[in-house]
């Protein structure tokens, strides 16, 4: 009788989690965070599962961030109290709901610009209530956040509304992910959050208290920890890792804890193997042929939905029916793919949790009403 809790017997394509290994990361990230006495914020957006979010919290995280007001309201549903939304939320029915989960849990999110801030404060003043928010700030990487040099007059500014209070400053140095040597990251990294405390000091100097200076990017979080006056840092990456911290020099190959695991299902040639993982499952974003198979020398020739064809650049004995693993290039959109993560533990199955942050039934909830 087949063992369905053996590894080896997990049905393909699937993403699996080494427990050990996950463990680990929590761990280290957060006693690096307790020794220079900096809160940590995990971004959940890698995992999207509350089981996982009460580890970290268990290991010491002070909260968590969300991308989505879909991810938090899973989250919230689930017991965590205190979640920063580090994105702008626009329009009624995403403030509506975030109004929601106001009511139940700590709820803060990111502005950067006047009208943002005016509709959350029209609808707090209609509802007699106010929002937690954080200025985020464009510190060059060209997506969301205000320019540095507006931040002092927009926090002026906002700090007038009724609506609205203003928890501090964010950041995104997402520039981090461009830079794969050390020591040129470690100096990239100070001299762009030295900028956000030096900001700070200038809107303290004003006589408007800031309470956090929250920074965030795995590949920069154990630089940016040890900046003095920064309160918070906002990894995500960091609870599985990937093959590509690994390919900046962020952590060595063992310290991944994410694989997807796949079948053989054909071998056109000595040198080439067809597994069942394509697009559809390792993503199909940055570095699509990038990810690393584990041990063996072989590199993803080319991906299609639901297939890959591997090159082991010589002769390999694997055969059809096998299975191989896989290190996503990029976890957070591979776990994206699939509506369960599988942990192993000693080569047999522990926990099977939902990635609960791909459902959709608290927004059709919240759409009926």
């Amino acid at each position: 009788m087949t063992d369905v809790t053996l590894k080896e017997n997990i049905d393909t394509p699937a993403v699996i989690v080494d427990l050990d290994k996950m463990i680990s990361n929590i761990k280290e990230m957060s006693d690096y965070t307790k020794k220079y006495n900096v809160k940590l914020r995990p971004h959940t957006k890698t995992h999207q599962i509350p089981e996982i979010a009460k580890i970290q919290l268990s290991y010491g995280a002070s909260g968590i961030c969300c991308q989505k007001v879909s991810e938090a309201e899973i989250m919230c549903e689930n017991g965590i109290t205190d979640i920063l939304i580090p994105t702008q939320i626009i329009g009624q029915p995403k403030i509506s709901r975030l109004f929601e989960l106001a009511q139940k849990c700590k709820i803060t999110t990111a502005v950067d610009s006047l009208d943002s801030v005016i509709q959350l404060d029209k609808y707090a003043n209609k509802k007699e209530g106010k929002f937690n928010v954080i200025v985020e700030i464009d510190i060059g990487g060209g997506r969301c956040g205000i320019p540095i040099q507006k931040t002092l007059k927009f926090v002026n500014k906002i700090t007038q509304l009724k609506g609205v209070n203003v928890e501090g400053l964010m950041c995104y140095e997402g520039q981090a992910y461009n830079i794969f040597n050390h020591n040129k990251r470690e100096i990239t990294v100070n001299k762009i959050i030295n900028k956000i405390v030096d900001i700070a000091k200038d809107i303290k100097n004003a006589g408007i208290e800031i309470k956090e200076i929250s920074v965030g990017s795995t590949p920069s979080a154990k630089i940016s920890a040890k900046i003095d006056g920064v309160t918070e840092i906002r990894p995500g990456n960091y609870v599985f890792y990937d093959y590509m911290q690994v390919e900046r020099g962020v952590i060595k190959q063992e310290r991944c804890a994410t694989t997807v695991i796949t079948t053989v299902i054909s071998k056109p040639n000595t040198k080439i193997a067809v597994v069942d993982a394509g697009k559809k499952s390792l993503c199909n974003d940055t570095g699509l042929l990038n990810h690393k198979i584990v041990g063996y020398d072989g590199k993803i020739k080319q991906m299609w939905e639901e297939h890959s064809a591997i090159d082991f650049q010589r002769t390999n004995n694997l055969k059809v029916g096998d299975k191989i693993e896989i290190i996503p290039y990029h976890v957070c959109t591979c776990v994206n793919m699939f509506n369960q993560l599988i942990g192993i533990k000693n080569n047999r199955i522990e926990a099977k949790w939902k990635i609960a942050g791909r459902e959709t039934n608290l927004i059709n909830k919240t759409n009926k009403k």
